[in-house]
């Protein structure tokens, strides 16, 4: 993705903080490449029908590392790293994102045919091109001498771990001056502010078309601009300490920033419905922050500690004043929402592909059936919200998942995956009235995982997980493949046909777009992936 919507006025409101390569004049220590988005825009670039598509791209893909690495010329370390299997609850937004894609594909598309051949859902680990692609990066990045470093680190697909996260674990665990980082989307800027104590001068760098139309008023539209630009992240930092305008400033006013972020969406927990990163809801989530805790000295909704955890006492405070004012922010998210009904589905047309998908990404604004039963305007409409999104569960358990949530996100930032088996196992949070009386109000240490020593699931587990039914064929052995549709078909949502995908189902309540729904998918327990690693 682009520069993440929410830090966009933030850098175009402070000077400097953005950089071309003529005007940045550093001497940089180490060069990280997180090489999951670069392997996506090198085969994008490629012609998907070439009879060597893997040889191709992998040898493009080594060859804009080097793009890279020449540009940068670090004198210590190169630490290129790719995405290995994932922790459970990022496998769960990976599956979501799958069969939409598949979905989508197959309804916007002229003549819709299921395709099967060579497509991004080999980039998922344990594919042989993902064999591949490691072998290659070992063998080709073995000699940090002729790239003029001390040494290379090549964190493969055969890892566990998400490639951002490998190579902040090796920050933290090896602190240095100047870094630059390869990269732009929201997690890797919100790591990088989370990382300024271990790398002082931490600048992360994108092609240029990435800042241009947002930032730079460029016109560049090319795919093979390459030349770089640099995100000043200490800069970045201090703009977003002063633009909190906290009567107390202080440097971990920032790292509370990135928790309050939390409350917006990430991959790992869904926003509230009263707090929209579209509409204001950052701005809500800080006035509230300093009524309560940016206007005292020496408090803070993350410890001072490093590494930091959740002060929990304080943490209560602020969620119990947020849900104070959640019906008036849900009801100004309804009045936003209502505006589209006279546009309306029967101003769009649907003939050609293009028109389809217009009218598919804007169907969540315009067939809201949902969010007029909840409606907040009427008496319990709380009742509601969870009759409607969540399927006969206890409050109290969404809350304390949520919470568990917020532990898990923090900590999985800044320590590691303390529980590769955990994920949130809702589509929608808890209103913040119930979860504020689920919050540990205590000033004691307070955690929701204790040392549980999982592991992660096989890179055979996950393609089984996250990919659709239609795709197995293409990637798992046939003696996988007789095993899954013998025993386990009913855990997947058949997708052969377009008639098949026709009959799915869709949650999208106070989503804007397609590409942030839900779908109802069948739930596949922990107990099942574990059946898979041990069986297959």
């Amino acid at each position: 993705m682009g520069i993440p919507s929410y830090f966009a006025h933030i850098i175009k409101s402070f000077s400097n903080i953005v950089q071309t390569s003529e005007k940045i004049e550093k001497k940089f220590d180490r060069l990280y490449m997180d090489c999951n988005s670069l392997l996506y825009d090198c085969f994008r670039n490629l012609d998907p029908q070439l009879s060597e598509i893997e040889t191709e791209l992998i040898r493009s893909t080594i060859e804009r590392i080097e793009y890279y690495i020449n540009k940068i010329e670090p004198t210590e370390l190169i630490f290129i790293a790719f995405d290995g299997v994932a922790p459970f609850a990022k496998m769960d937004q990976q599956r979501t994102r799958r069969y939409r894609s598949c979905y989508e594909v197959a309804m916007t598309t002229e003549n819709p045919e299921l395709k099967t051949g060579f497509s991004t859902s080999y980039f998922t680990p344990g594919t042989s091109f993902m064999k591949q692609l490691s072998l290659a990066m070992q063998l080709h990045f073995s000699a940090p001498s002729k790239y003029g470093v001390q040494q290379i680190i090549v964190a493969t697909p055969e890892e566990a771990g998400e490639g951002e996260h490998k190579l902040y674990a090796h920050l933290r665990q090896n602190p240095t001056q100047v870094a630059a980082i390869y990269g732009l989307d929201a997690d890797l800027i919100m790591l990088s502010l989370l990382h300024l104590q271990y790398a002082p001068q931490l600048y992360v760098f994108r092609e240029v078309p990435a800042f241009a139309h947002v930032l730079l008023n460029s016109n560049s539209k090319r795919s093979d601009d390459l030349e770089p630009c640099f995100l000043d992240i200490l800069k970045l930092g201090n703009s977003i300490s002063s633009m909190m305008g906290c009567r107390f400033p202080h440097k971990n006013r920032m790292m509370d920033y990135v928790f309050l972020c939390f409350f917006l969406g990430n991959d790992f927990l869904p926003h509230f419905p009263s707090l929209n990163i579209r509409t204001n809801g950052i701005q809500r989530l800080l006035d509230v922050y300093n009524e309560t805790i940016g206007n005292k000295q020496e408090t803070f909704l993350l410890t001072q500690t490093t590494p930091p955890k959740i002060n929990w006492n304080q943490l209560h405070v602020f969620i119990k004043a947020l849900a104070t004012h959640e019906h008036t922010f849900i009801l100004q998210e309804y009045a936003l929402r209502k505006k589209w009904d006279a546009k309306g589905p029967q101003s769009y047309k649907s003939k050609t592909p293009e028109e389809r998908l217009v009218l598919l990404q804007d169907s969540p604004i315009l067939f809201r059936q949902e969010e007029t039963y909840i409606c907040p305007t009427e008496p319990f409409w709380e009742e509601r919200y969870y009759q409607r999104l969540f399927e006969n569960v206890h409050v109290g358990k969404v809350c304390v998942n949520y919470l568990e949530g917020l532990e898990w996100v923090l900590t999985y930032y800044m320590e590691g995956c303390v529980d590769w088996k955990w994920k949130y196992n809702f589509n929608y949070p808890p209103l913040l009235k119930d979860l504020v009386k689920n919050v540990p109000n205590t000033k004691t240490p307070k955690t929701f995982f204790h040392e549980k020593n999982t592991k992660p699931f096989k890179s055979s587990t996950q393609l089984i997980y996250v990919l659709p039914p239609n795709l197995h064929k293409t990637v798992l052995p046939l003696t996988t493949l007789n095993t899954i549709q013998a025993k386990y078909s009913h855990y997947f949502l058949p997708c052969e046909t377009q008639k098949e995908l026709e009959t799915w189902e869709f949650q999208w309540a106070f989503c804007r777009f397609f590409w942030e729904c839900h779908i109802k998918t069948p739930e596949i327990p922990v107990e099942i992936l574990e059946e898979w690693d041990n069986d297959i």
